[in-house]
């Protein structure tokens, strides 16, 4: 099923309107079930779930009581599931006059687009962290990676709740995890027993108290608290990397060899940010949807960030009504992509109004500037010389990564130049238009137009580059401009393993005879994590990659399915399961 699904029943389609907002009677119940705010309290993280999210009101109690805990978590992470979520402007309504209507403005003005699978979002300058799964909560829970200390089973049918998502739940219990339920069925207390929980007799139980227990836990603590990373890199993958980790308290020293910060291909004049609409649901496109559906929630507001909206044209031989129907099968709600020129044109328009295009220096400079965040710049330290030094070491390095790992690696580098024009004939031009390349604008009646995409090591600006850059600008523009309408341009270099997909996550196996370049065989260089090969849509994967790595190294719940982790496991060509090893 692709992600991009959107959800065919809302609240309000299986329900009508919404009730106004009120007290949740039983949260002081629930708090109590799971012993809290006494068991958050001077610890580091807390991660709460909630198998039915409803209208929000417990995420939002559960944050209001631990804003009130002086003695709080550091922070409090919150993942919920929502099979049929609210459409904003009834959450809007329902929310007005509640208990508590500032943190549900906050809430409902990041509510995310109805697509299936995982939304993130942070509050309270990244303390609370909220992921919410818009899907049934047995299948997402099958496919989520979610270690929790305290669940709340809510909105479960007694009679039709299956033993499995019991057991999916117990499987990722921390241990000491509490559960507690508001319905007193035989069914869930028969699943939770089974499933390995300690419950609380009935008898042993205060009046009114709910249903609850305790999971001895298969999730077994890291064997060594992450409290301190070196990010070998400063780019896009880098950059978001390290601020992820510091949002979660670890300290970050990210080291670079350039004298400044997005020195490589996140140094281009404009990055386009943009879902990707293919005839059929792939790895990537999924990646690529839900990478674009967090990277515009980062974005929003800060400078770096152009939210003109981006129209995608039909390339060279695709159909255009088939790339019509695609959409529609596909299930696309409007807000993500639609198709804006007329049904039968070719080429076919589409447009993606949250879509825009990115300063990607200015973003990274700005993810850098954290207490938590030590930057290091024209360094380069093997891996040898971090050995000890740092609990963990992340490879962001685009295509210098088979250097600093000291192997030959299928990672390609392709070169792109782009183009930075000037001209009356662009002035009404206010929204990126994408193809066969992309035409962004900037201030003053100019726009970048990017990029070529050539298979050699040339760092020199070309002019036959030029020229190819402004018959791209034609075919997406009609403008016909020449070389003398030509202020600058810039060479990059894109760096794609085989597959085109990112490699994120662990580099298992890396010591012994066949390891890492300058170690001792003996002396395991501590966990090195890789996040590369992002090619040229590293502005749309990595605040989301960033977050998901971060989650991985630090045990805590990823905001990606499984599989998707699975297909971008970074040993599929490094280490243990990479071709020709085994």
């Amino acid at each position: 099923m692709a992600v991009t699904e959107r959800l065919a029943l809302t609240y309000a389609d299986l329900h009508g309107d919404a009730p106004p907002a009120a007290p949740a009677p039983g949260h002081a119940r629930l708090m109590a079930a799971h012993q809290l705010p006494q068991r958050w309290q001077g610890r580091r993280q807390f991660t709460v779930v909630d198998t039915g999210f409803g209208s929000g009101q417990t995420f939002l109690a559960t944050w209001a009581a631990w804003r009130a805990d002086p003695a709080r978590s550091r922070r409090l992470t919150f993942v919920a599931f929502a099979p049929h979520p609210w459409h904003p402007e009834d959450l809007r309504r329902h929310h007005t006059a509640g208990p508590h209507p500032d943190l549900a403005r906050a809430l409902i003005d990041q509510w995310p687009l109805p697509c299936r699978g995982p939304h993130l979002r942070h509050f309270d300058d990244g303390r609370v962290t909220l992921l919410l799964w818009l899907d049934d909560v047995a299948t997402a829970l099958a496919s989520a990676d979610t270690p929790f200390d305290a669940c709340h089973l809510a909105g479960l049918d007694p009679a039709a709740s299956p033993p499995t998502l019991i057991q999916h739940l117990a499987r990722q219990a921390r241990p000491g995890a509490t559960v507690a339920c508001d319905r007193d069925a035989a069914s869930v207390r028969d699943a939770l027993t089974a499933s390995g929980a300690t419950l609380a007799h009935a008898a042993d139980r205060p009046p009114g108290a709910m249903l609850h227990g305790t999971w001895t836990g298969d999730q077994a603590a890291p064997a060594r608290p992450t409290r301190s990373v070196a990010v070998l890199g400063a780019g896009l993958a880098g950059c978001s990397v390290a601020r992820a980790l510091a949002r979660h308290g670890v300290a970050v020293t990210v080291f670079d060899p350039a004298a400044h910060a997005a020195s490589g291909a996140s140094a281009a004049p404009r990055m386009v940010v943009r879902p990707w609409l293919t005839r059929r649901p792939t790895t990537a496109s999924n990646l690529s949807v839900q990478g674009f559906l967090h990277a515009v929630t980062a974005y929003r507001g800060h400078p770096a960030w152009q939210p003109c909206g981006v129209h995608q044209r039909s390339k060279p031989g695709d159909a255009p009504l088939r790339m019509a129907a695609a959409l529609a099968e596909q299930g696309w709600p409007a807000g993500l992509l639609r198709q804006i020129s007329a049904p039968d044109a070719d080429p076919a328009w589409f447009e993606a109004v949250h879509g825009g295009a990115l300063d990607a220096a200015a973003w990274c400079a700005a993810q850098l500037d954290h207490p938590d965040i030590d930057v290091r710049l024209s360094h380069a330290p093997t891996l040898a010389r971090l050995h000890g030094r740092f609990d963990a070491v992340v490879i962001a390095c685009a295509g210098a990564t088979p250097a600093v790992l000291g192997r030959s690696l299928p990672l390609s580098r392709t070169r792109g130049q782009t183009t930075t024009v000037a001209a009356a004939a662009l002035h009404d031009l206010h929204t990126v238009r994408c193809g066969d390349g992309y035409v962004a604008p900037l201030p003053g009646g100019r726009a970048v137009v990017g990029a070529s995409y050539d298979r050699d090591d040339d760092p020199e600006v070309r002019p036959q580059s030029h020229l190819e850059n402004l018959d791209r600008l034609q075919r997406l523009t009609g403008a016909a401009l020449t070389a003398a309408d030509v202020t600058a341009g810039w060479v990059g270099f894109r760096a794609a393993w085989p597959d085109r997909l990112p490699a994120v996550g662990a580099l298992d196996g890396l010591n012994g005879p066949d390891g890492l370049d300058g170690l001792d065989a003996q002396e395991p260089p501590g966990p090195v994590w890789l996040a590369s090969g992002y090619a040229s849509r590293g502005a749309v994967w990595a605040p989301l990659l960033g977050e998901v790595l971060a989650a991985q190294m630090l045990q805590r719940p990823v905001p990606l399915a499984r599989d998707l982790q699975h297909a971008l496991r970074a040993t599929r060509f490094i280490g243990g399961d990479a071709p020709g090893r085994g």
